[in-house]
């Protein structure tokens, strides 16, 4: 561990005992990981990190997990890095970080494929595998949609409805959470693609009346991070506001399809202008939030990775109903 003299500049260098707990040493690595992932994307060495206060082997052995930073060397090196100290240590928070690669993975899902998709999940390996019911969800939501992708619908539902009855348990709030609201989302999904459009009115039903009028349940609701503005195709537009959108568009699809054409002229009706147009052209902005989301990811800005990989996917889902 390290600490400033409070009489000089001087660097005093503690190294972590030997013996350290196995959380500890872990928590270490993930952090030496993130300093590094963060370093290299803003194309620095170790040396210019570390000046004029640290030294190149303190930089590497922090980056091997070797060594605890104090509270000044974080400043320091967030400073440097152009991120802000808690994105740095937000990496090293197990949950936040389980989260976002789920969050990641579905994202890849749809946009670049399985074999892609499951690269995001390879950090979860190194993580402590708790049997907690938010990430029992998220596994079960994960084989969910690998089944809708394969073109499985029948196998994806048990998923799905296991994953939104272990969220329901879990959840303390008096409404659903965006976690919930989005397996809804994939719920009414497969019903739509097994062909059970009754149920599926149920589901999209549900969540957009959770949803109504839109509530920052989604995440951060703004389109903006510490680190990484967040590329928008309208102004003012919420996740979760666009999100109520497309359920909105989906529910309208349906109604359709089912011969209501009064439901479906009120669901396009309720939906926003704008947001009917960032839907329009979300195929054109799918690509450039994925990109944002991973350099998002790559600074250890975990909060703005997630925000970009979620408005992808939905972009990605839900343009082909606002056309």
């Amino acid at each position: 561990m390290i600490w400033f003299s409070h009489t000089s500049f001087r660097v005093y260098t503690f190294p972590v005992q030997k013996e350290a707990a196995p959380v500890t040493a872990a928590w270490l690595q993930r952090l030496g990981n993130a300093v590094r992932s963060a370093r290299r994307c803003a194309g620095l060495t170790q040396s210019e990190l570390g000046q004029p206060l640290l030294s190149k082997s303190f930089i590497s052995q922090l980056e091997q997990g070797k060594l605890a930073p104090s509270i000044p060397s974080l400043l320091h090196m967030a400073a440097k890095l152009n991120v802000s100290p808690s994105q740095l240590l937000a990496l090293s928070d197990a949950r936040l970080l389980a989260d976002t690669c789920f969050t990641m993975a579905e994202t890849a899902l749809f946009v670049d494929g399985l074999e892609a998709a499951e690269t995001w999940l390879v950090p979860l390996a190194s993580l402590p595998d708790w049997q907690d019911p938010p990430r029992i969800a998220r596994q079960h939501r994960w084989q969910g949609l690998r089944a809708l992708v394969s073109g499985q619908p029948d196998a994806a539902l048990p998923e799905l409805e296991r994953a939104l009855a272990l969220q329901q348990a879990a959840s303390v709030r008096p409404v659903a959470t965006g976690e919930e609201l989005f397996t809804l989302y994939w719920i009414g999904e497969a019903y739509r693609l097994s062909h059970n459009l009754l149920a599926a009115l149920r589901a999209w039903e549900q969540a957009a009346g959770e949803l109504a009028p839109p509530q920052a349940a989604l995440g951060v609701p703004a389109w903006g991070s510490e680190a990484v503005p967040i590329p928008a195709p309208a102004p003012g537009i919420s996740c979760s506001a666009c999100f109520h959108a497309a359920l909105l568009l989906r529910l309208a699809a349906v109604y359709e399809a089912v011969g209501d054409a009064k439901e479906a002229a009120r669901a396009r009706a309720a939906t926003p202008p704008a947001c009917v147009e960032a839907l329009r052209t979300g195929s054109s902005i799918v690509n450039l939030l994925w990109l944002t989301a991973k350099e998002a990811y790559a600074r250890a800005d975990l909060a703005g990775a997630a925000i970009c990989a979620r408005l992808a996917l939905l972009l990605r889902h839900a343009s082909a109903y606002a056309l």
